[in-house]
């Protein structure tokens, strides 16, 4: 599971970058067929609108040029428990990590996953 979040990561970093490329978002062409078939491939509220989608993908641009803070869940280890696969969080890393994004500060280096 952890390898498939990296290589989520670097999916979605490379479809962001494509999506707010001069060339998708100044090409109508383009635009129309993004805007028609990104409701279909994310779930979204009914609320939502194309807008906060561009808006995302946006805010996602800084991850993609290797800005902001990407992580996860800070783990202490691995177990098995009644003969299943677990990954066991550090809870005070996540306590620090999860009190920062709650507060919209950095996270400190210390509570990274």
């Amino acid at each position: 599971d952890l390898d498939r979040i990296e290589h989520q990561r670097t999916f979605l970093s490379a479809l962001m970058k494509q999506i707010v490329s001069p060339f998708t978002l100044l090409n109508p062409f383009r635009w129309v067929a993004l805007t028609q078939a990104l409701p279909g491939a994310m779930t979204v509220d009914s609320g939502d609108h194309v807008w906060h989608m561009l808006g995302l993908a946006l805010a996602m641009r800084s991850l993609s040029a290797g800005d902001g803070v990407r992580t996860t869940v800070p783990i202490s280890g691995l177990d098995n428990v009644n003969g299943s696969s677990v990954v066991r969080w550090d809870s005070a890393k996540a306590k620090a990590l999860f009190g920062a994004l709650a507060n919209d500060r950095t996270p400190p280096k210390s509570s990274l996953g």
